[in-house]
């Protein structure tokens, strides 16, 4: 039995190599429209990475079995394609590509896409290259069309150039092929002289070997090519040519020796079988087996035309270029028709098929019921045009068609077969029921439904044919239900739904068990069993109760297994095996890798293992393993679906058929066996995606093995891949994962592409791995390594500053949660002071009103005394003192008077006492009280008024004081020379009271703090001495209690105006007692009206008195004038006069009114001493003695502060400013003389200190180390000068670097001396040094301190000395070589002892 299976088998592959001619593989077709970039194919090659290149008439081409990538010339790209058209495509053993154009030759490197050009002649830079070869050494020969050829040494560049000029025997300089074989023999082909060859000594050509112009007269050699034997094929415009290198002789093989299409050959190839494979102009492609050309004479050499799998010629176009890739696939570049690939590895499945041309178009043929005779020929039914007899090659025997003539067909669709035990063939047709061959008559007897005769068959469409173990035929109909056909008498027994149990009328499927029971297969019905014992139906598998799952309940195939397992082919269910005996169910689908869950035909094999057809091919089914092997298309299975019932198999031989909608397919299952090819797997490029929701990408290109580095922002990117099996590109199935995010392989079926969104920075690594067609997963994977970087707030940095927030923030929550704690504290401990402050404040306001109530007693009893003494006494002396006095004293009554009515405001216990007044009287009164302030100031001040009397409801009092304090204010901050106007406005509903200055203004930013209490502003502070902050208080207090409105507008250095608002009548008094009558004036009014007109009288006194006192007084002579000259400096008239009154016997007196002022005294003057306030205008004492004590002229004169404030920080101030002393006020007046005597006492000291020094002294003084240095210096820069008689002050001052007037201030106050009397002082010290330390005369010291008058020297000395030259000399010179004598007798006497 085995041996002849193998037989068969034998025969089989036999008849295909008798009638097929040349064995060829699968054949894959590419064009335009599969995405190449031009028809026209002048060369292909394939790169280190399994990819294959087109170089095309438009561009040059990279296929990976499924995609094109196109690479154009691009102007602005100088490493680009230099030309879209490309003539020759070739490889360096490198793995470079050498590119031929028109434009000359170029270098592609395929890892960085770049082009770089090789300039052939160096006068041109462009040359037109049709071909390129590689020597054995690596180095390229270079065929150009119009320039000869060249050869390319690779490592230095240099192109040796041959031309016909140049090398001897070359027929022509239009080169169109060149080859270098192993022997030293370079072939050269020219485009019209033929074939010449020229031998070659280290590379150079030096002589021609032979020509073969004779034999190819105006030949075209299209292709040089070298086979396994070394001989060498030229394919030329006039024949094959053959040079057997063996024989040394030629031979031709043309189209009318050898019956070829065309006589133009075109290109060359052979593979590993010593196949020869050539391609025509427009004769397509021939073959020629190589292992026959020892065999026979090369004139007896068969060439065969290349057909497909489907026995038709490859093409009929040009080939211009083949190609074996590295797995031998052929590749055919045609003229026009694209790209061919014909698979080395023949089809699994042969593949037959035949297309129907009709009126209605163009179609393949269906293929549906079929069986085999006894002689093996094969009858294959179709849908429509008959039943084909044919042989196992395809080949036709005899068709059978419904022509109407006796015993042929009844009908053209023929949709099952059968051939039962006794060797008879049965068909069931579509319509015109059951059909039997009779071999006697080459016909076929019919069997028709004839609802007249009762034994006739159940219907006309018959579906299956099925033969029982006792011989029986079983048919089942479509719409009839099921016929048993009795050989004996034929007639048939029907069952249908009428007359049994069976669940459908349309029968699909038959099988038989070994008890002789029937499996009925229905469609919409399920499952039937037929017990024949019983000739009963049962339906089966149908109770609900069922394990197995009939969805649907549509059964196309049934097949029982010697292990009583029943195989059920489903449509949407896939394959169920029902296992008789255990009662068990197993199950095939998609799910588990069956190429489709509706399954038509079910064939056996071998035990446990089953061929199915379906809707998407053939699936191999091991019940053993539970493996699954799916076929489709690309295996060389017809296109279209599989037909029910449309299989067969031989039992003998194990071939299979199976017929379908483009096609039958037959082959041997033991042959079919899983491929061992492995594809290479590469990555095609990185797509990068932006953010856009319909960006389509940017590709990268990418190789495997590469690291990539992606910014943050290209987190979204797609991968894509493939495996590279140019026979069955769609096949492949991969698996990919990312290390680093993806634990295990993403099994992704025939997808070509990974996506990753959004992925976290850090490092990857992708790896994909593939099956080849027959789902062979391979152990080889391409990787790449992607790195992605971190966005800026990921980065290193970024985390070490989120570090230092996060321990920032931390520390700042301690912090604030330490804050918050200490604040809750304090706000306790705040709200204790605060409470003790409001009781305190309580305590010190009654502590106030009541030492102010005991104030005024004293007060009274000051006053009318001093005011009495006035009087009695206006011309003695003592007059200014007492007015002093009395003046000072009113002040401080109307002073505590502010204060008690501060407290009243303060506490709110001062009531209204709201009377009818009229406004303007009262107005007038208040006016009146500043008009000799105002007079004094030169102020223009006016009362405007709308009548003389204006009625009001009002508290007098308050209102008067309102009044007086805004006056008051306004008269203070405004300049000498301004205005200040009072101004009154009625109207039905109220009136205003207007008071507008040109004074200083306020600034916009204090806006109403200027009514809250004690506010005092520093701008007020700065240029003019404020009050306590107190009076604009009690305004607004006053006016608010009457229901009324104050504001202001101003403008700073411009003026302000303040406004008072207040209503008419009372009705707004609702709660105040309110008396008709008009009160009098207050009494703190009178006492400040008072003290104004007292103060207006005595200040006109004394004004006349100082006027006089002044104006007797000359300055010029008091500073000329033996008494020392003192500076006051104060904004208050009083104390000025009472200091001046203090200091005037002794002193020459100098007074200021403020800062600047004295500033300007201080420098004309040079007072000998200054006592100055420190608050004034302008500039204040602080201010001023800082100036006079930074600068070297005036930092000699003792400087006093005299201020109110007794606070240390203000005494430290004026210490640093450089006081010499501070005087507290009140000050003591013996203290303040004493202060001043004991500062002037200083300076005396400095006399006797610069005397001492001066006359050699000892000086034990402790001094300024200011004066010291200055002192020092004096002396140094003389003694510089000492030799110098006309060393005068103006010398002195230009190097001591101040003017001679200061300079002779600052000497007079150190010294006590004039300038010129301090240089002589210094020349007679210098001179008393020469009289102790030398020998000199006093005539030679006279002239060394250039002195010229000896006389004149010798008087002056002695004023300072006290005695003459010669006497100092004689007191104080020290002993020069002096002799002395020894007395012997004390020698003697201490010898004796």
């Amino acid at each position: 039995m085995i041996l002849m299976r193998v037989l068969s088998i034998l025969l089989f592959l036999l008849s295909f190599s008798v009638y097929g001619q040349v064995p060829s593989g699968k054949t894959m077709h590419y064009t335009q429209k599969e995405g190449l970039s031009f028809n026209i194919i002048n060369s292909i090659n394939q790169d280190k990475n399994g990819f294959i290149w087109f170089a095309t008439g438009n561009g040059l081409n990279r296929f990976d079995g499924i995609n094109f990538r196109t690479f154009k010339s691009d102007p602005d790209d100088s490493a680009g394609i230099p030309d879209n058209y490309i003539q020759k495509l070739t490889r360096d053993e490198n793995g470079s590509f050498w590119i031929s154009s028109r434009k000359g030759l170029y270098s592609f490197d395929v890892s960085t896409e770049k082009f770089k050009n090789h300039p052939i002649l160096p006068q041109r830079s462009k040359a037109d290259v049709a071909g390129i070869s590689q020597n054995t050494l690596g180095n390229l020969w270079v065929a150009t069309s119009g320039n000869g050829f060249s050869y390319l040494d690779k490592k230095t560049g240099h192109f040796k150039n041959y031309t016909m000029k140049s090398l001897k025997g070359l027929p022509s300089n239009s080169i169109l092929s060149i080859e270098e074989d192993p022997f030293g023999i370079l072939w050269v082909g020219t485009r019209d002289a033929g074939l010449c060859a020229f031998r070659l000594n280290r590379n150079k050509v030096p002589e021609q070997l032979f020509s073969a112009h004779n034999q190819m007269p105006s030949s075209r050699v299209n292709a040089i090519y070298r086979d396994h034997l070394q001989n060498m094929w030229i394919a030329t415009s006039r024949g094959l040519w053959l040079y057997e290198r063996k024989t040394n002789n030629f031979h031709v093989f043309s189209a009318g020796s050898h019956q070829f299409i065309s006589n133009v050959f075109l290109s060359l190839a052979e593979d590993s079988d010593h196949q020869l494979y050539i391609g025509l102009q427009e004769g397509g492609l021939y073959h020629l087996d190589l292992n026959k050309l020892g065999e026979v004479a090369p004139k007896e050499l068969i060439f065969d035309q290349v057909k497909d799998e489907n026995g038709f010629g490859i093409t009929p176009r040009s080939v211009p270029d083949l190609f074996l890739d590295r797995d031998e696939n052929l590749w055919l570049g045609t003229y026009g028709d694209g790209v061919y690939m014909v698979s080395k590895t023949p089809a699994k499945f042969k593949k037959f098929k035949r297309k129907l041309i009709n009126k209605s178009g163009e179609s393949y043929l269906r293929y549906y019921g079929m069986c085999m005779d006894a002689e093996g020929n094969l009858w294959l039914g179709t849908d429509g045009d008959g039943i084909y007899k044919s042989r196992k090659d395809g080949k036709v025997l005899r068709h059978y068609l419904a022509d109407g003539r006796p015993n042929s067909l009844t009908d053209n669709a023929i949709l099952s077969a059968f051939k039962d035990s006794k060797n008879n063939l049965w068909f069931g047709t579509y319509a015109n029921g059951l059909l039997r061959y009779d071999p006697a008559k080459d016909g076929f007897v019919s069997y028709k439904y004839d609802p007249r005769k009762s034994g006739s068959i159940a219907g006309n469409d018959v579906r299956v044919i099925h033969e029982d173990d006792h011989g029986n035929i079983w048919i089942g109909t479509n719409g009839g239900g099921l016929s048993k056909l009795d050989g004996q008498t034929g007639k048939f027994i029907n069952y249908n739904m009428v007359n049994s149990r069976i669940s459908s009328n349309d029968v699909r499927s038959l099988e038989n068990d070994e008890k002789g029971n029937l499996w009925i297969g229905t469609y919409g019905g399920g499952l039937n069993y037929l017990v024949v014992r019983e000739n009963k139906i049962y339906p089966f598998l149908q109770d609900g109760k069922s394990r197995v799952n009939l969805s649907g309940n549509i059964l196309y195939a049934l097949h029982l297994d010697g292990q009583k397992r029943l195989w059920i082919g489903s449509e949407g269910n896939g394959l169920l095996v029902y296992d008789t005996r255990q009662k068990s169910l197993l199950k095939f689908s998609e799910k588990n890798g069956l190429a489709d869950n509706t399954v038509y035909a079910i064939l056996q094999e071998s035990p446990g293992k089953v061929w199915i057809s379906t809707n998407d091919g053939l699936s191999s089914i091991d019940l053993n393993t539970k493996q699954v092997y799916n076929f489709s298309g690309s295996d060389g299975l017809q296109g279209g679906q599989f037909n029910a019932g449309s299989a067969m198999v031989d039992g003998s031989s194990g071939f299979m058929c199976f017929g379908g909608t483009e096609g039958w397919n037959l082959f041997y299952p033991k042959t079919i066996m899983p491929s061992t090819f492995k594809p290479q797997i590469s990555i095609i490029g990185l797509q990068l995606y932006g953010r856009a929701e319909k960006d389509k990408g940017n590709l990268v290109h990418v190789n495997a093995g590469e690291e990539l580095t992606l910014e943050a922002n290209q987190s979204v990117f797609s991968i894509q891949y493939a495996a590279l099996n140019y026979a069955y590109p769609h096949d492949a199935q991969f698996a990919y994962k990312l290390e680093g995010l993806d634990n295990d392989w993403n099994y992704v079926k025939r997808q070509r592409s990974a996506t990753y969104r959004y992925l976290q920075p850090g490092t990857y690594t992708f790896k994909v791995i593939a099956t080849n067609q027959d789902n062979i997963w391979q152990e080889n994977f391409a990787a790449i390594t992607i790195h992605i970087l971190p966005p800026w707030y990921k980065s290193w940095w970024a985390y070490t500053l989120y570090a230092v927030l996060v321990a920032a923030l931390i520390y700042g929550f301690v912090h604030y949660k330490s804050k918050q704690a200490k604040l809750k504290y304090r706000i306790r401990i705040a709200n204790l002071e605060a409470q003790q402050e409001r009781e305190l404040h309580q305590s010190k306001l009654s502590f106030f009103t009541n030492i102010s109530h005991e104030f005024r007693s004293p007060l009274t009893l000051i006053i009318n005394p001093v005011k009495e003494m006035i009087q009695d006494q206006q011309t003695s002396s003592d007059l200014g003192n007492l007015n002093i006095v009395y003046r000072n004293a009113k002040r401080l009554l109307s002073l505590i008077d502010q204060l008690l009515l501060f407290n009243k405001a303060e506490t709110q216990s001062d009531q209204l006492n709201i009377s009818r007044i009229n406004l303007i009287e009262l107005c007038e009164e208040v006016f009146l009280c500043f008009s000799y302030q105002a007079t004094k100031k030169n102020i223009t001040y006016t009362f405007e008024k709308e009548s003389d009397y204006t009625e009001l409801y009002a508290d007098r009092e308050k209102i008067e004081i309102a009044l007086f304090n805004l006056i008051s204010n306004a008269l203070r901050h405004t300049a000498d020379g301004g205005i200040v106007k009072l101004s009154i406005l009625e109207s039905q509903t109220n009136v205003s009271i207007t008071v507008a200055d040109t004074g200083t203004g306020i600034d916009p930013k204090i806006g109403n703090k200027v009514f809250e209490r004690f506010y005092k502003s520093q701008q007020h502070q700065k240029n003019f001495k404020g009050g306590f902050g107190i009076g604009l208080f009690l305004v607004k207090n006053f006016v608010d209690n009457h229901h009324g409105q104050v504001s202001f507008t101003s403008k700073v250095n411009e003026g302000t105006i303040f406004k008072i608002e207040l209503l008419k009548g009372k009705h707004h008094f609702k709660q105040h007692l309110i008396l008709d009558h008009q009160p009098q004036s207050s009494v703190i009014l009178d006492e400040l009206n008072t003290f104004e007109q007292d103060f207006t009288e005595l200040n006109t006194t004394e004004s006349q008195e100082f006027r006089q006192d002044e104006n007797a007084l000359d300055l010029q002579q008091g500073i000329l004038s033996e008494k020392p000259t003192l500076l006051i400096i104060d904004d208050n008239d009083d104390i000025r006069r009472y200091i001046s009154s203090i200091f005037k016997p002794k002193y020459e007196i100098l007074e200021a009114i403020n800062g600047e002022d004295g500033l300007l005294m201080i420098v004309k003057y040079l007072p000998d001493i200054i006592i100055s306030d420190v608050l004034m205008q302008n500039m204040d004492g602080l201010a001023l003695c800082s100036l006079v004590k930074a600068d070297p002229a005036l930092n000699h004169i003792p400087f006093i502060l005299l201020t109110a404030s007794s606070s240390p920080e203000t005494r430290l101030k004026g210490i640093e400013g450089g006081a010499d002393a501070y005087v507290s006020k009140p000050f003591d007046k013996k203290f303040l003389i004493v202060t001043v005597d004991s500062l002037l006492k200083s300076r005396n000291n400095l006399q006797t200190y610069f005397y001492n020094k001066i006359t050699l002294k000892s000086a034990n003084l402790k001094i300024s180390a200011d004066y010291k240095e200055f002192l020092d210096r004096c002396i140094d820069i003389v003694e510089r000068h000492i030799t110098d008689p006309n060393f005068g002050i103006s010398t002195l001052a230009d190097e001591i670097g101040m003017s001679r007037s200061n300079l002779y201030t600052k000497i007079k106050s150190i010294s006590g001396q004039s300038s010129n009397s301090f240089i002589r002082f210094i020349r007679l010290r210098k001179a008393a040094e020469i009289f102790i330390h030398t020998d000199l005369t006093v005539q030679e010291t006279t002239l060394l301190v250039g002195i010229r008058d000896a006389r004149y020297f010798r008087e002056q000395f002695y004023k300072l000395f006290a005695m003459n030259p010669s006497d100092y000399i004689k007191k104080y010179r020290k002993v020069f070589g002096s002799k002395y004598a020894v007395h012997k007798s004390l020698l003697k006497g201490k010898e004796e002892k």
